[in-house]
This record gives structure tokens, sequence and C-alpha cells, in this order.
């Protein structure tokens, strides 16, 4: 496989459990979207009180859509990661390959702390039968399904 940014052979190895392809020229690294959830998880049990739910997370530079995926040459789709212009990740369809830009998963990381931080705040608050929380966990529950593989549309 070759990196779709560089076009340099990707390196396979391991990072937090998963298996992982990696370039290490531009720093992108291919990932299996069902691993995507449990590689979260991992890099965010060492960070998550350090994180404010209120922080600002910027966004990362995007340096455009990958078209074609490393791993099955399938088309990929661009879009943002959790619904947000803070990341804009490549997945594909077909096989199921993430491809994440060199600091997108930091800034993934850090978005699902805030994420798990905002909805036990909304469950511990009086927002708990309210249209507001009814829409964030509709918008959780999208997401936790994209990470499983289903797919929506």
């Amino acid at each position: 496989m070759r990196c779709p940014r560089c076009n340099v052979a990707l390196t396979d190895g391991m990072y937090e459990g998963e298996s992982v392809s990696h370039c290490s020229t531009c720093g992108g690294v291919l990932i299996n979207r069902r691993s995507l959830s449990t590689l979260l998880r991992r890099l965010s049990s060492d960070i998550y009180d350090k994180i404010d739910i209120n922080a600002v997370i910027p966004q990362v530079p995007d340096p455009g859509k990958v078209h074609e995926c490393p791993a099955c040459n399938g088309l990929m789709d661009h879009y943002g990661y959790m619904e947000s212009n803070k990341v804009q990740i490549d997945c594909c369809d077909e096989c199921g390959a993430l491809w994440l830009d060199a600091l997108e998963l930091a800034a993934m990381t850090k978005m699902y702390i805030a994420s798990n931080k905002h909805f036990k705040h909304l469950r511990k608050t009086e927002y708990e039968g309210s249209d507001l929380f009814s829409g964030y966990a509709y918008s959780m529950a999208v997401s936790g399904a994209f990470l499983l593989g289903f797919s929506i549309g």
C-alpha cells in the first residue's frame, strides 16, 4: 500500500493494540473504521481528566480529499468527524478503511473526550427529558453507528 498524500510505501504496525499502516513522511495513518472507537477510548484514558469540556479544539488543516483508498483502491468519502468541520477524514465504504492525516487523530481524541464529558453533563442536568438531550443522544447514536460500520441513507 502507498500513502495517498506522499506516494511512499506505508509501514504496517500496531498502535495502542490496533493494526495500522503509517506514512513515515507525512504522518498519515490508515486504520480500520471498526478500530477507531477502541483506539479513541484507549488514547483518551490518559488525558481524560486534562480536557476541559469547554475547551476550544482548533480546526485541523485539511490537505483535501483522498480519492482512492490505499487498501482496496475503492472511492473514499470525505466528511467532518462528528459532523464538525474541525477534522475532515476520509473513509472507504468498500473496505471500511479510514485515512487520518497527521494531527487528525489527536484532535478526534479531544473531540471524543469533550463529547463524552458533555453527554455525562447533560445526563446530570435538568435537560434530561428535553429536546436538547434527545437531539444530542440521537447525534451520539448516529456517530456510534458509523463507528460500528453502519451507514446512513
